[in-house]
């Protein structure tokens, strides 16, 4: 069997974590683009920060230098897991880090779209305007896509717009 590798973008609130978790009922190893800002965070600054300063470091990763750092280490935690299962990538939005992973391991590019966006749905309104400029990434991001699914239905529809996409990479 052929290894997938898919990256999941798309802004804030637009079913992308419910859409892995159908994934990883279905055998795919997800890993959380957020999860290694977190962990960049954590070696730099020491304990786990709080949802407001990891949007806010995830802002300074896309603006400095560190993005760099991000691309290599999330390339790492990828290739580590890619070399024995097929692998879904959550929440990227840096353009670094996708365009290397499509160069360098052939990944599937897929953007998760809602024709509304659900601002009700943000845990915290006053993180919104970092988020906005985090999301404003995506516009990067979005024209380098190998397929976009629309979530206006069930989470179980866009797993099968999931998979066509990705077959017909194949």
């Amino acid at each position: 069997m052929i290894q997938m590798l898919i990256l999941l973008c798309g802004r804030s609130g637009v079913g992308k974590t419910s859409l892995c978790r159908v994934m990883e009922q279905e055998g795919f190893y997800v890993i959380s683009a957020s999860g290694v800002a977190r962990q960049m965070y954590e070696d730099e600054y020491g304990p786990s920060p709080d949802r407001r300063e990891l949007v806010q470091y995830g802002e300074l990763i896309l603006k400095t230098a560190r993005e760099r750092t991000f691309t290599r280490r999330l390339e790492a935690v990828v290739r580590e897991a890619f070399s024995s299962q097929n692998v879904l990538v959550d929440g990227l939005r840096s353009p670094m880090a996708v365009r290397r992973m499509k160069r360098r391991l052939n990944a599937t590019l897929v953007f998760v779209k809602r024709s509304s966006h659900p601002k009700d749905r943000l845990e915290d309104l006053s993180l919104e305007g970092a988020l906005e400029k985090i999301d404003a990434k995506l516009d990067c991001i979005e024209y380098l896509c190998d397929g976009c699914i629309e979530n206006d239905s069930s989470v179980r529809d866009m797993q099968s717009a999931l998979l066509k996409i990705v077959g017909a990479r194949r």
